[in-house]
């Protein structure tokens, strides 16, 4: 079977919520989600929508079980209603399943204690029975996680400046929110009306912001004032378009597109129009960054059969790897406003768990900066660096206290990888995809 494109995968993941898959097109689906970080979010958001939708519908059913004219379209809403009580149904057996085992269990006590005692069933004379020791608690390990510490306890003169764009992964699943650096205030700045709203990448001058929104059936980019009005669809076709970043000077956006089966770098103007393409290759090429001056593009690939960081010049000629390490899994990357080191999240082979990594522009001085687990002492990996604009810190999000949403965090860059420096959580109700507004 063909790799599978963004709008397969979709409808794929959709199909698999009712068992529909055959076992080849499952593997094909685990096989795409292997390589595709927006797919493997829209199949996490997928779960968490289909329960807000179950919320939503006994929240407006009346008792006359007529359809109140708020609720979504019929068919969604049987197909739901069908698939809760597929669900009660499990539960009930399951529950029916628990208690004859239980039952088994206690006539099968009754009649061993019966047979030890010699006592007739009707008088049996209770003895007092023993509490069973409570296990100890395992003594914690020591680990090598930084320390994570909420940013309002920190100094105020220790705290970064600015303001991030992120998209929201919790109450309101998939829309665009401001949030303060220093780890106060949180405002929503765009509802995509039941959509999501992925990407953000904001313009040189902090005045617009460009993302990705499936507000269309498929994903397309968008742009949006910073005040979070006016958006202005770019892209318009049946491929899946994702990955926006602005140039230096303001004038194109690069962007990742599958429109020829295989996702491939493009960059067009501000408006949308003189699409090119930059990339040509029968592999996955995602997560364009623009060097500060404009001359170079990085992005990551995995044209050599793993993913490495290629930096190629602005107008697609002259690829080279970066990273160049076929231990490793390296995407994401991000370039520093200083224009001396690029930040990327990194896969060991032999490790189950992503962590941020920074090198020197040039690929050499490779170092780790996080490392990651969870809460619970789990593996837990960090996702999608950017850049602060005095690059002295890096932004990224992380399942490590929120395994089912993830969370926000920053992290001092000066000296981080050769004395251990302190991770500030900045969100603590989920959050993704972080962009620091220049």
């Amino acid at each position: 079977m063909n790799p599978l494109n963004h709008t397969q995968a979709h409808h794929y993941l959709q199909a698999a919520a009712d068992n529909w898959l055959e076992a080849s097109e499952r593997t094909a689906l685990d096989e795409h989600l292997a390589d595709c970080d927006a797919c493997r979010l829209y199949a996490e958001q997928i779960g968490v929508i289909e329960g807000n939708l179950r919320k939503l519908f006994h929240k407006q059913w009346d008792p006359y079980n007529a359809r109140n004219i708020n609720l979504l379209p019929a068919v969604r809403v049987r197909y739901h209603k069908k698939l809760w009580r597929k669900q009660i149904f499990s539960y009930v057996n399951t529950l029916a399943t628990i208690g004859l085992v239980v039952g088994l269990i206690l006539m099968l006590n009754w009649f061993i204690s019966t047979r030890q005692t010699g006592q007739p069933a009707g008088n049996l004379t209770p003895t007092p029975s023993i509490p069973a020791p409570t296990p100890a608690r395992p003594t914690p390990t020591a680990s090598a996680t930084l320390p994570v510490q909420p940013a309002e306890n920190l100094p105020v003169d220790g705290n970064p400046a600015g303001t991030l764009a992120i998209v929201s992964s919790a109450q309101e699943l998939g829309d665009l929110y401001l949030i303060n650096a220093g780890g106060n205030g949180q405002t929503k700045l765009f509802d995509d009306q039941r959509s999501l709203s992925l990407y953000p990448s904001w313009s040189p001058d902090g005045s617009k912001l460009a993302f990705v929104s499936t507000r269309d059936g498929n994903s397309e980019i968008y742009t949006i004032h910073a005040s979070g009005t006016e958006p202005v669809r770019l892209t318009n076709n049946l491929a899946e378009d994702t990955d926006p970043c602005w140039s230096p000077d303001g004038k194109h956006i690069a962007f990742v597109s599958d429109r020829t089966g295989y996702r491939e770098v493009y960059v067009m103007d501000t408006s949308g129009s003189n699409v090119i393409q930059l990339t040509h290759t029968q592999a996955a090429n995602t997560h364009p960054t623009w060097s500060p001056e404009g001359a170079f593009i990085a992005f990551a690939t995995n044209r050599d059969g793993y993913w490495q960081i290629y930096r190629m010049n602005a107008d697609g000629s002259e690829p080279t790897n970066l990273s160049n390490n076929p231990t490793s899994d390296d995407r994401e990357p991000a370039w520093s406003p200083d224009g001396q080191l690029i930040a990327f999240a990194s896969q060991q082979v032999k490790l189950q768990v992503q962590e941020i990594y920074v090198m020197n522009a040039d690929g050499s001085g490779r170092a780790r900066l996080t490392v990651s687990a969870s809460s619970q002492g789990q593996p837990a990996s960090d996702y999608s660096p950017t850049w602060s604009p005095d690059s002295h810190w890096i932004a990224f999000w992380s399942y490590r206290d929120n395994p089912v949403y993830g969370d926000i965090y920053i992290i001092r860059v000066d000296n981080a990888v050769a004395t251990p420096t302190t991770i500030i959580r900045l969100t603590t109700e989920g959050g993704s995809q972080p962009a620091w507004k220049p």
